[in-house]
Order: C-alpha cells, then structure tokens, then sequence
C-alpha cells in the first residue's frame, strides 16, 4: 500500500521525501505513517483536507479489495 500512496503523492506534484513514509502491521491492519515538514503539511492538506481526505478513500478501497483495513497518518517532521 505503500505504494500507491507514493504514487498517489507524486502525482499530485509533491515529492516524498527520503524515509517519510513507513508502514507498520497492526492486528487490524496496515498503518502507514507519511512524515512531512509543516510546509509541505500545508500544501498537501490545504484548509479543507480534500486531499487527504480522497487518499483516505482511495486507500480504503484498495485495502477493501485485499479484506483489510489500512490507516493514513500524516506528522509534522520534528
């Protein structure tokens, strides 16, 4: 899955930094952590999150097909 959030991420014209993204199996599922600088946070999300929010969806239906469940998390780079 992580995949196609990398690939999902670059075709929105953003870049994923090296080592940002990192998936982690859970008893319910996949998380996959997206780590970005607060700049980047603001591009990406924007005020409404739409985008973030369609990923979310896009993720679920693709872990729907897998019968899984898969988690998006984005933090702020310290």
């Amino acid at each position: 899955m992580t995949e196609l959030v990398r690939f999902l991420f670059e075709k929105t014209g953003h870049q994923v930094p090296e080592g940002a993204l990192v998936s982690s199996s859970e008893a319910e599922g996949e998380k996959i952590t997206l780590t970005l600088n607060s700049a980047d946070i603001n591009k990406f999300a924007g005020s409404e999150a739409r985008l973030v929010r369609s990923f979310r969806a896009l993720l679920s239906v693709a872990a729907a097909a897998r019968n899984t469940r898969v988690t998006l998390e984005i933090n702020e780079a310290a």
